[in-house]
């Protein structure tokens, strides 16, 4: 398990050649305001992400928050994030790599006290479709964990669909996690979040989130968590260039 609980919250929550589609892009960088409510005790986050891919990433005929999953495209990335009553401060960065269909991520996070690494491993058995296995170890974790999922992105109709299930198993509890969102054009996505944590006479955890691309370049996001009382609201806006 997680010692600090809001990082948790946090981390859980933030040149083309040929012709090229008005909405393809190389880069992403994204602002995330956060506010975490619980017993009347307020926190306030501010997050950063930076992803480059290594190729632009092509969008034609693709759900635009899923176009770089569909197309295989590796990336590097890396993150900052601030808590301010907490005064925790965590920052990171890793890479997402595909190899024909398998599939390798990494991602090296890091605060004051902590340091820990989170990698996995998958194989895409047909195009939209991600299995994969991975390991969370580090400061922050009283045991080692080994999550199990998959990750469906299909059409439906005219629409899509995305799916994600996995689980986290360590040596205490086993938690699953679920996420969908669907997808009614290309641009706007409504889904929701639901998770147990494993954890004796602890409620699931529940959640709603929207993502909207205003222009094919610029998108908002609004996430919404319950979770044993602590309410948690996400805000990000995303550009692409």
């Amino acid at each position: 398990m997680k010692k600090t609980s809001l990082a948790l919250t946090m981390t859980a929550l933030m040149a083309a050649h040929g012709s090229a589609y008005a909405s393809d892009y190389r880069s992403e960088a994204s602002a995330t305001f956060g506010q975490i409510n619980y017993q009347n005790n307020d926190e306030n986050t501010f997050g950063i992400d930076l992803k480059m891919n290594l190729e632009r990433v092509r969008t034609k005929n693709r759900p635009l928050a899923e176009a770089a999953f569909l197309g295989h495209n590796s990336n590097i990335n890396a993150n900052y994030a601030q808590f301010n009553k907490a005064k925790v401060e965590t920052r990171g960065f890793g890479g997402e790599f595909w190899v024909n269909d398998f599939f390798f991520a990494g991602n090296y996070q890091m605060t004051e006290e902590n340091n820990d690494i989170n990698a996995r491993f998958g194989v895409a058995l047909y195009h939209g479709l991600l299995v994969y296995a991975g390991l969370d170890t580090g400061d922050s974790y009283d045991t080692d964990a080994m999550t199990y999922g998959l990750k469906y992105v299909t059409s439906v109709g005219n629409d899509f669909i995305n799916f994600e299930v996995s689980m986290t198993d360590n040596e205490a509890v086993s938690s699953y996690n679920l996420i969908t969102d669907y997808y009614f054009t290309r641009d706007i996505a409504f889904g929701i979040r639901a998770t147990d944590t494993g954890v004796e006479d602890a409620d699931p955890i529940y959640g709603a989130g929207f993502r909207a691309f205003i222009v094919p370049p610029v998108s908002v996001s609004l996430e919404y968590t319950r979770d044993n009382g602590m309410d948690t609201y996400v805000f990000t806006g995303v550009t692409r260039f």
